[in-house]
């Protein structure tokens, strides 16, 4: 058979064939990017040569820009700047003790420091995706979870600079950078930050024109990130740390990182079937017999240093379960598989390169398989699985939750919870005296206490946007809102709604109405003491 050469041709048996590999593993109950790494290994050049290796190698490799652009301000989305000090000591000691010990135990098989301090580097990184995925499936949430994300994500992001510094370095001892000083370097790294920071802003501050054009914030974000890759290539500056810099400043600005989360969740898994099934590709399985040994040594040393470094850090922060944390670090993919490919891309010497590319992509396959099972019964474990609930009636998670609410009179209750609403939104505090006004016209005309200690106060958001906002009140005290059956509220669902999402708020109203028609709901959620409780009491009411 003919090796697929023609890169439309090829990316699409990629995305099909992937596909199928992944929903294979997924019914064997194994993590989909297993089964889209070996379709793309028996696929590839090296095994049974349907795609060619000039397409892997080359014809594709803008889509595998995109990529890794992807994966990195995915990891960015992540961080906020608040919870950096704490953050910064829990990935510390892991990057050091896990990078220290990869290196010196690599070093000592190979004798070659430049492929040690490759291996060490990269398996230093955690994978954001197989970690947020376990924590979603498991509806996992406490202490451990909230101190996990941000520091896989804050791991990654140094890991990416110190990479990023490597690469130049390798370049310039194997002669192709001959002319690049470590000055070079330090202005390349500032520039590809300057440009992220840039772009982070600009896409921001360009987001109520984007709202008001009606454009889809998956295409808004999706463009935004393309010419920033585009603009990062032509200046030969890391386009990794480019996107890490501009997920960065998107996740801070609170008025867009919710908007700009959901777009990306939506592209996450057609990018990973198709990066995973293209780094398949690249894995030659008869270097994996010669190298067994040195596979075996990363993937225990790797092991050894998160562990450590896990319980390490978390000592120092006084983090409950602190002999457990390590386990959560353990996955491994997106990140090292970007760092294999982009290290292809070099010009490095191929031995190093095919010895490098065997490891990781072994050692992904194996502690993406063995490090999500850990971490699923890290989570069991620590008493924080079946803790967190999906939003019930499509847009209230606990966050939106206000127990204890004080209000002399209706009024003085809408407006602090269109104030609240606002301010857990992100919503400009310009738009707040407006929005209160609307919701109070529309209670003027016509109460919205519709009876069962239930109001329903509402109002209009000028522009559309990906989804309605809303927040829930219990009022123990009772408040005279009108209803129709004259009795006072207790639990008040306060919601802005877009334009175009006026149809699916009806049907959250009549969910809503039959939720409440059950005899229990009221007085458990009167006696609830949590968030999580009022959450928990409505999803089983919703079921």
């Amino acid at each position: 058979m003919i090796p697929i050469s023609n890169p439309l041709l090829g990316f699409s048996f990629l995305i099909l064939l992937g596909y199928v590999g992944g929903c294979m593993a997924n019914r064997i109950h194994l993590p989909r990017i297993i089964g889209n790494l070996l379709m793309g290994l028996f696929l590839g050049p090296f095994c049974l040569g349907i795609f060619s290796h000039r397409l892997i190698s080359h014809e594709l490799s803008p889509i595998n820009s995109i990529a890794f652009g992807f994966i990195a301000i995915s990891i960015a989305l992540h961080l906020k700047v608040k919870e950096f000090k704490k953050v910064f000591i829990l990935s510390f000691f892991d990057i050091f003790l896990t990078f220290s010990i990869i290196t010196i135990s690599s070093f000592l098989i190979t004798s070659s420091l430049i492929l040690s301090l490759l291996l060490g580097i990269t398996g230093a990184t955690t994978a954001p995706a197989a970690s947020l995925a376990i924590v979603h499936e498991t509806r996992a949430k406490g202490p451990l979870v909230s101190a996990l994300l941000p520091t896989i994500a804050l791991n990654n992001v140094m890991c990416t600079i110190i990479f990023t510094l490597a690469i130049g370095m390798i370049e310039t001892i194997y002669g192709s950078s001959m002319s690049m000083p470590i000055a070079m370097l330090m202005k390349n790294l500032v520039i590809a930050s300057l440009l992220g920071i840039g772009a982070g802003f600009a896409f921001s501050f360009a987001i109520p024109f984007i709202r008001r054009l009606r454009i889809k914030n998956l295409w808004a974000s999706f463009f935004a990130l393309t010419i920033l890759i585009g603009i990062s290539e032509e200046l030969k500056v890391s386009s990794l740390l480019s996107a890490i810099c501009m997920g960065l400043v998107i996740t801070n600005r609170r008025d867009v990182a919710d908007e700009v989360f959901d777009a990306f969740n939506k592209l996450e898994s057609f990018i990973y079937l198709f990066f995973f099934t293209m780094a398949g590709a690249h894995l030659n399985p008869f270097f994996i017999l010669k190298e067994w040994k040195l596979i075996f040594i990363f993937v225990i040393s790797r092991l050894i240093g998160k562990t450590a470094g896990g319980f390490l850090s978390a000592s120092f922060v006084k983090l409950y379960h602190k002999g457990f944390f390590g386990i959560g670090l353990l996955p491994q993919a997106g990140l090292a598989l970007a760092f294999m490919l982009l290290l292809q891309e070099k010009g490095l010497p191929s031995n190093l390169i095919s010895i490098y590319s065997t490891v990781i992509l072994s050692a992904v396959v194996l502690n993406e398989f063995g490090g999500s099972i850990a971490t699923k019964l890290l989570l069991r474990a620590v008493k924080e699985e079946g803790k967190a609930y999906p939003p019930v009636f499509g847009f209230i998670s606990s966050d939106d939750i206000i127990l204890g609410l004080e209000a002399e009179d209706k009024w003085e209750a809408i407006t602090k919870l269109v104030h609240q609403l606002c301010r857990r939104k992100g919503i400009d505090f310009s738009q707040e005296g407006k929005l209160l006004e609307g919701v109070i016209e529309r209670e003027l005309s016509m109460t919205t206490g519709i009876g069962r200690s239930l109001a329903i106060p509402h109002g209009i958001l000028d522009n559309d946007s990906e989804k309605i906002k809303g927040i829930f009140a219990i009022c123990h005290r009772g408040i005279d809102f009108g209803a129709m059956d004259g009795k006072p509220v207790h639990f008040i669902i306060l919601s802005l709604i877009p334009k175009d999402k006026i149809e699916d708020h009806l049907k959250y109203l009549t969910e809503i109405s039959r939720i409440f028609s059950k005899p229990f709901i009221s007085s458990a959620l009167m006696e609830a003491r949590t968030e999580e409780e009022v959450l928990r009491i409505l999803q089983e009411a919703q079921e």
